[in-house]
């Protein structure tokens, strides 16, 4: 099942407002595993079902991640080709399309990385014509029904842990906050049954972690909450930046550190 017209139409919008890059010849070594909004994840999902068949798309999902040999703790894109080139071209998320843009740059935040290869068209795309492509995205996230509340803040993971969240919905069951982001995956997505079910990130570890956090902080143990705090931030390559904001935001609360942990 697709996604609801208004939610695609707003995604569509937002897609094509994005000039293309002419990036022939690079090998796509700047290719991680990409990190999107539910409703992206939605539509690359049924893209791939289309378009790759179940076979196809059984075995790419059942196959173990590939670390990424350039940057450190992070995956390749499991729909890289051999070559390098998308097979997922056109079912890739924002992130994917904005990448290699210099209008990037104005929304740099701790850890981005840009491409410095410079491809053709790479100052065709201004901040302020990025603005609403990115608003189309938070007008598509406000129909599809999901709440957002702490603890969790599943606003936006990568390929990987999407996959992850889907294939392993008891990691939910306990925890209501995140009921409503499994519904609206589980009402809109088809995916393979895949037997073994693999389990490609440290999510569920980074799950229980917050989980550790928010006890701590009701139980006033500002010391223990601050040590979580600094673990989020550090501990969990393979969620992508999933908490780090949250975690930056949150660490004014706590006044004292008495034994704080360097940053890496």
């Amino acid at each position: 099942m697709n996604l609801q017209p208004n939610i695609a139409q707003l995604i569509e919008d937002a897609y094509q407002g994005v000039p293309s890059l002419d990036c022939s010849g690079c090998p796509g070594d700047c290719c991680v595993s990409p990190t999107m909004t539910a409703p992206e994840f939605v539509r690359m999902m049924h893209w791939a079902h289309v378009n790759y068949g179940e076979e196809k798309l059984t075995k790419i999902l059942q196959a173990p991640s590939r670390e990424h040999f350039h940057f450190a703790d992070n995956a390749f894109c499991r729909f890289q080709g051999e070559t390098g080139l998308c097979t997922s071209y056109q079912g890739r998320a924002m992130a994917c399309r904005l990448h290699g843009h210099e209008a990037m740059r104005a929304f740099a935040s701790s850890g981005t990385e840009f491409c410095d290869r410079g491809p053709a068209g790479n100052h065709a795309l201004t901040a302020e014509q990025v603005d609403p492509l990115v608003e189309n995205i938070r007008q598509a996230i406000a129909l599809t029904g999901i709440t957002y509340a702490p603890p969790y803040f599943l606003l936006s993971l990568n390929l990987e842990c999407w996959l992850d969240f889907v294939y392993h919905p008891e990691w939910s069951v306990h925890r209501p906050t995140l009921h409503s982001t499994l519904q609206f995956l589980q009402a809109h997505i088809i995916l393979p049954v895949l037997n073994p079910i693999p389990t490609h990130t440290t999510l569920a570890g980074k799950l229980n972690t917050i989980d550790r956090l928010f006890r701590a902080i009701e139980a006033s143990e500002h010391e223990l909450a601050y040590s979580l705090l600094q673990e989020l931030q550090h501990d969990y390559p393979s969620c992508a930046s999933y908490y780090v904001e949250e975690a930056l935001a949150m660490e004014p609360m706590f006044q004292v550190t008495p034994n704080p942990v360097s940053h890496q």
